[in-house]
């Protein structure tokens, strides 16, 4: 696609994203370059650890080169697969993807990464191809996380929230209770939570939509006074007073929001570009910053 990408594709993509169990292997990266394959020469220095820094782009080149002369070698394609993904290029992940699952075979974490790669090209919405990948692994791997995950958001884009909801909190049920990803499934329950609520309340008559819509943002004030781990439910509260048109109550929820999330520099940041986009930064004067 050229040009900017819109906000709302943006969201859709970092909520579809939320679950991704993969990471930049480094590391493999740098053992495959150097001696992963028979037929590849030893990786040139700038592709090697090297005070313990790694030139990610030598080493990509070295192995892309190496799969154009040897583009059976599914490894090389599986190794460079989530660097791809990582680096924002979802059409070469996808491919690369593919060229493993063909050449190595069916397994859930292949099929599952596949998946996520096309729904990532797609903006993140999961297209048939992606669908059709995350119910082949779970059909392998009936407990597949990512797949399970996955199918929950597709059924929420075909508009049956009360179904998504329900295959998100058995993933939940189902889920270790360290799990990494428990926050991002967390987070995406919460958002169809609020969407059938918003659903319900325009269905109510003119008169009842101010109580409904207060009685909302007082559960989610409530819910994230028991528990303020959820950067995004902040995010929510602070918006919802700014759009009732409580700035105070706003400025007291992201000062309570910080404290919450103050080892977490991620939230903070995100929670200071908030406040500066809803005017709630304050000078010494006390005037908007």
């Amino acid at each position: 696609r050229s040009g900017p990408e819109g906000e709302p594709a943006l969201r859709r993509r970092r909520a579809a994203s939320a679950i991704a169990l993969s990471t930049i292997p480094l590391l493999a990266l740098a053992i495959y370059g150097a001696m992963g394959s028979p037929h590849l020469p030893q990786a040139p220095r700038a592709a090697r650890m090297d005070g313990g820094q790694l030139d990610v782009g030598a080493a990509v080149a070295k192995i892309e080169a190496h799969l154009a002369q040897n583009p059976g070698d599914g490894r090389g394609w599986e190794v460079l697969a989530p660097v791809y993904l990582r680096a924002g290029r979802f059409g070469d992940a996808a491919r690369a993807y593919q060229s493993a699952l063909d050449i190595l075979g069916e397994s859930p974490a292949r099929l599952t990464d596949l998946g996520e790669a096309v729904t990532a090209e797609a903006g993140g919405i999961v297209d048939a191809r992606a669908r059709a990948a995350f119910e082949r692994a779970l059909a392998l791997d009936p407990a597949n996380a990512k797949a399970r995950y996955y199918l929950a958001v597709a059924t929420g884009q075909d508009g049956d929230n009360a179904k998504a909801m329900d295959m998100l909190q058995k993933l939940l049920a189902d889920a270790p209770a360290d799990a990494s990803w428990r926050g991002a499934v967390e987070q995406r329950l919460a958002a169809l939570s609020m969407s059938e609520g918003a659903s319900a309340i325009t269905s109510l008559p003119q008169g009842e939509q101010a109580l409904a819509i207060r009685g909302m943002v007082e559960g989610l004030a409530a819910r994230l006074d028991a528990d303020g781990s959820d950067a995004a439910g902040w995010a929510r509260l602070v918006r919802s007073y700014v759009v009732l048109g409580e700035e105070e109550k706003a400025r007291e929820a992201l000062a309570k929001a910080r404290s919450q999330l103050a080892a977490d520099p991620a939230s903070l940041d995100m929670l200071a570009a908030l406040a500066r986009q809803l005017s709630l930064e304050t000078d010494a004067t006390g005037a908007p910053q």
